[in-house]
């Protein structure tokens, strides 16, 4: 029997949180994509399906790690830089992830860590045969089949973003280091466990609160929150019976929201939309989940 795919949407119901945002500001923050087109375009259909709130600007943030893994990373960055049009959007934004920093240091001549990194499969999707030819060669037809307004962005794009209380970046905060140091654009790239793009586990169990205290140069217990993918909060395909997408949400404990959630293995992305209600700040997360399907006809043979 065929197995073809179809896409459903989970969702949370909407919370408050103490995270403050402008009035007037709509975000949505989407998590890993990982080549997988198929569930950003799904993803992005159902944001711009969303009503949009009376007079709100709408924002589209990439948590990054747009590429490779999955099976289809340039149509993945096409729709990224198609996304203010698919979902309604007034502005696109991408914070860099651990991949496309890989991938903007394989394109300078490093590319062993991209390559063993999920980069052979943007190779494959580019190229089947690349493996006979010199990858100087093959680096060169990657740049030029990968659109170019994803080019641009990626190059141009910063470590992270901040909205009000809300702070957007792929992996992470150091708690030992002030944010202005640690999220510094131009530090060097190296793939540790303090990089704003790869850093997890003293992140992760951090429960002391992300605001930060100028006058005492710590993290303190306040009302930031730390938006974030790279780390899958979810390790199991959602389902009909199993649609449990509250790991994502660690505010309470930690002061975090993960939006990762197993893309290119599971064929799932979540994002989070947040927005103003009177003097409240709600939160509502949502994810596009693969749905495997059998055709009818494939009953019959």
């Amino acid at each position: 029997m065929t197995m073809r795919a179809t896409f459903r949407q989970f969702q949370l119901p909407e919370r408050s949180i103490s995270a403050a945002i402008p009035s007037g500001e709509e975000i949505f923050a989407i998590g890993d994509v990982h080549g997988r087109a198929d569930a950003l375009r799904f993803c992005l259909q159902c944001i711009g399906a969303k009503p949009r709130l009376n007079g709100s600007r709408r924002t589209i943030i990439f948590l990054g790690d747009i590429i490779d893994r999955g099976p289809d990373s340039l149509g993945a960055a096409e729709l990224v830089v198609q996304a203010s049009g698919t979902a309604n959007a007034d502005l696109v934004q991408l914070v860099l992830g651990n991949h496309e920093l890989m991938y903007i240091d394989a394109l300078a001549g490093k590319p062993s860590l991209w390559l063993t990194n999920g980069g052979l499969d943007v190779l494959d999707e580019v190229d089947r045969d690349w493996r006979s030819k010199p990858l100087s060669q093959v680096m060169r037809v990657v740049a030029e089949r990968m659109p170019s307004g994803f080019s641009k962005l990626i190059h141009a794009a910063p470590s992270h973003i901040r909205v009000g209380d809300l702070l957007f970046v792929h992996a992470g905060l150091d708690p030992n280091s002030a944010p202005d140091t640690h999220l510094d654009r131009k530090r060097p790239h190296v793939a540790n466990d303090t990089h704003w793009a790869w850093i997890r586990e003293s992140f992760l169990t951090w429960a002391d609160g992300w605001s930060w205290d100028p006058a005492e140069c710590r993290y303190r217990a306040g009302d930031a929150i730390v938006i974030h993918g790279h780390s899958p909060a979810i390790t199991l395909p959602l389902s009909a019976e199993t649609m449990n997408l509250s790991p994502c949400d660690e505010i309470d404990r930690f002061s975090r929201l993960c939006l990762d959630i197993g893309s290119a293995q599971f064929g799932q992305i979540a994002w989070a939309h947040f927005y103003r209600c009177g003097e409240e700040t709600k939160m509502q997360i949502a994810a596009a989940s693969e749905m495997p399907t059998v055709h009818p006809l494939d009953l019959f043979f």
